[in-house]
């Protein structure tokens, strides 16, 4: 008989190669990213010049003072609905816009 091979889950695969990445601060960062592009779409995420992680603070530099008024005013919403997408990988404690 043939000798089987070893399936694995995808998911435990992904797991053990990512695993240790997840205490750095660029896997933050670049979750970050992915959480603000998924919320904003990609013409409000076209407005932002730099995205940068400060002691658990997202800071976000912004090409438009108009796009820095609108999520201004919904600053709370955005950090409750950024720490739901990043889904425990890390928890923000604030949203500064610049």
């Amino acid at each position: 008989m043939a000798k089987r091979p070893n399936l694995r889950d995808m998911g435990d695969v992904m797991q053990q190669i990512t695993g240790h990445l997840k205490d750095r601060p660029g896997f933050h960062l670049a979750a970050c990213n992915q959480a603000l592009h998924q919320l904003l779409g990609e013409g409000n995420h076209a407005g932002i010049r730099k995205v940068h992680l400060r002691d658990n603070t997202l800071v976000l530099y912004l090409k438009s003072d108009a796009l820095r008024h609108e999520l201004s005013m919904q600053k709370t919403h955005l950090l409750v609905a950024i720490n739901e997408s990043l889904d425990g990988v890390m928890t923000l404690e604030g949203v500064e816009l610049k």
